[in-house]
């Protein structure tokens, strides 16, 4: 191997070592300082689960019921106030049923939209004798949307239905803020907590893609914003 090589090659894997070690002495300097805060008993984490009742705020919907959990880190200011950021999978969206007519015959439209997000909520949270209110933003990522429907119509006599499965109508991101009320359950890692979701930006699109893969654009269903009320039970490592 030619001297010059070589000494690329020695130069190359110094290098190579030296970021491995900056990059080993981060990562043990924020597992130290990780391991600090929670021998201080300032950082502490756990795990979450419980159920939303999802709808929006346009129309006449009904809401549904589906799951939610996740994790949670919790840091504490002082004794009173704290940081607590989740990472959270929700089961959101609503049902909804339209009576008009078409040229004077019934018709009757039924969807069921199902809205699939991970959300992070960061709450600043006021904890006094165990009772604790909580406030902050949540971003939300669209994992996942369909909206199902049927229209079924009594067409001169006759009974016409038809349904079909509408895909992408949600946006990417969504954003809110969320309110809340709990409880910290004496001598047990425990605590329950009631939480209410407004989204401040609008989850439809206004477009889409039907089951045969045909792409639409719906201009005339206005800017629903996600509503979500959550239960759910806390447990603290």
């Amino acid at each position: 191997m030619p001297k010059q090589q070589l000494l690329q090659n020695i130069s190359l894997t110094h290098s190579k070592n030296k970021t491995m070690k900056k990059i080993g002495l981060t990562l043990l300097v924020a597992l130290c300082g990780t391991y600090c805060l929670a021998q201080q008993n300032k950082l502490s984490y756990g795990l979450k689960a419980g159920i939303n009742i999802s709808t929006i705020n346009d129309g006449d919907p009904k809401s549904k019921t589906g799951f939610v959990g996740g994790a949670f880190a919790n840091y504490k200011i002082n004794e009173s106030i704290s940081i607590q950021p989740e990472v959270l999978y929700s089961m959101q969206g609503y049902t909804s049923t339209i009576i008009g007519d078409f040229e004077g015959s019934a018709v009757n439209y039924k969807d069921d939209t199902k809205l699939h997000y991970l959300n992070i909520p960061i709450m600043l949270r006021y904890n006094y004798k165990g009772i604790f209110a909580e406030v902050g933003p949540q971003f939300g990522i669209n994992l996942r949307n369909t909206l199902d429907y049927e229209v079924e119509l009594d067409y001169y006599g006759n009974n016409v239905t038809f349904s079909d499965r509408l895909k992408d109508i949600a946006k990417t991101f969504d954003f809110g803020v969320g309110v809340g009320l709990g409880y910290e359950i004496p001598k047990t890692n425990l605590n329950v907590n009631a939480r209410y979701m407004f989204s401040l930006t609008s989850f439809y699109t206004d477009a889409g893609t039907t089951s045969g893969g045909y792409q639409f654009v719906d201009n005339e269903s206005g800017s629903p914003k996600n509503r979500v009320l959550s239960f759910s039970l806390g447990y603290k490592f």
